[in-house]
C-alpha cells in the first residue's frame, strides 16, 4: 500500500510540474504599420519561447487595411493559437 501511493505520488509530481505559456498581445488606438510589426515581432518571441497560445487584446477603432491584412496573415499562418 504504501509502494502504490509513493508511487502515485511520484507521478502526480510530473502532472503538477508541466505549465503553459501564454503570450499577451494589446493593442489600443488605430491599426498602422507599427502595429504589423508589433504582431509579428510578438508571433515571433512567442515561438521563441514555445509558448502554448498567444492572448491577443484587441481595443481599435480600425485603420489601414493593409496592415490589417499583414496581421490577419501573421495570425492564420500561426501554428501557435492564437486567443481574440
Amino acid at each position: 500500500m504504501k509502494r502504490l501511493l509513493i508511487l502515485f505520488l511520484l507521478l502526480s509530481l510530473e502532472l503538477f510540474a508541466n505549465t503553459s505559456t501564454i503570450i499577451k498581445l494589446q493593442i489600443k488606438g488605430a491599426i498602422g504599420p507599427a502595429s504589423s510589426s508589433y504582431i509579428k515581432e510578438g508571433m515571433a518571441y512567442a515561438a521563441s519561447k514555445n509558448a502554448q497560445a498567444v492572448l491577443l487584446e484587441l481595443d481599435t477603432p480600425g485603420g489601414l487595411s493593409s496592415s490589417m491584412r499583414e496581421m490577419i496573415q501573421e495570425i492564420t499562418n500561426s501554428s501557435i493559437p492564437i486567443l481574440t
